[in-house]
């Protein structure tokens, strides 16, 4: 499935080598073949083979390990976070069915990463703040999944939606590069005007490119976007 190879599935620092095989073997059963891993814990290849399996070799034997979360965020175009614990400061709009239709018409354009946490505490806040949109797997009790078991459920849902009318129109969704431009202007607006209306400066600063994530602007609405901002910039100027 040509669609599965804009995906990629990133864990974000697991714990366990036997975890990172089952995962392996999860993206081999549906398709996708991107398995990213981000800092993890003492990873052994051969004890994660034995996970794998035959079938999901090929996925850990092609295996990305980076050690930072903006080297696979950086070059795809949609950032989805998971996570079983909800709150305040954890903003979950859907759960995993509702917006997985929406993840298969990304998918035909765009390349979407879909980030799982360490298998004791998550996602942190701070790595939810890089995502642009964040799911929850609905449970009892909100009790969080094993890692793998998450992963397969994820899978099959989008598996399951391949094979369902797309979106009637492709979107190509703004670039990282794109969003990055709009936040750094956006911030020379906001120094040129004097509007910081919190102590604390940097988390003003998280909430604006949390607002600029949640926007979830196209290609063509970025660049109007841009376009505005380097106008008002000009005119703030002159002035």
């Amino acid at each position: 499935m040509k669609i599965m190879e804009n995906l990629y599935i990133v864990l974000v620092r697991p714990k366990f080598s036997e975890n990172i095989g089952f995962c392996a073997r999860a993206c081999a059963n549906f398709g996708a073949k991107n398995l990213v891993v981000v800092n993890p814990e003492n990873f052994d290849y051969q004890i994660a083979k034995k996970t794998a399996t035959n079938i999901g070799k090929n996925i850990l034997e092609n295996i990305e390990i980076i050690s930072d979360i903006g080297e696979i965020t950086n070059k795809v175009n949609f950032v989805i976070g998971t996570t079983a614990r909800l709150g305040e400061q954890r903003k979950v709009n859907y759960s995993l069915v509702e917006f997985v239709p929406d993840i298969v018409g990304l998918l035909e354009e765009n390349k979407v990463a879909i980030l799982f946490g360490n298998e004791r505490t998550g996602l942190t806040n701070e790595e939810l703040l890089s995502c642009d949109e964040t799911i929850t797997i609905p449970t009892y009790n909100n009790t969080s999944l094993n890692l793998s078991h998450a992963l397969a459920i994820v899978l099959y849902e989008i598996h399951k939606n391949i094979e369902k009318p797309r979106l009637e129109k492709e979107i190509k969704l703004a670039s990282p590069k794109e969003k990055e431009l709009i936040f750094n202007m956006l911030i020379e607006v906001i120094k040129e005007v004097n509007y910081i209306p919190h102590n604390n400066e940097t988390l003003w600063m998280r909430n604006i490119k949390e607002f600029i994530n949640n926007l979830n602007l196209t290609s063509r609405n970025s660049k109007i976007f841009l376009g505005l901002l380097r106008s008002t910039i000009k005119k703030l100027r002159r002035n």
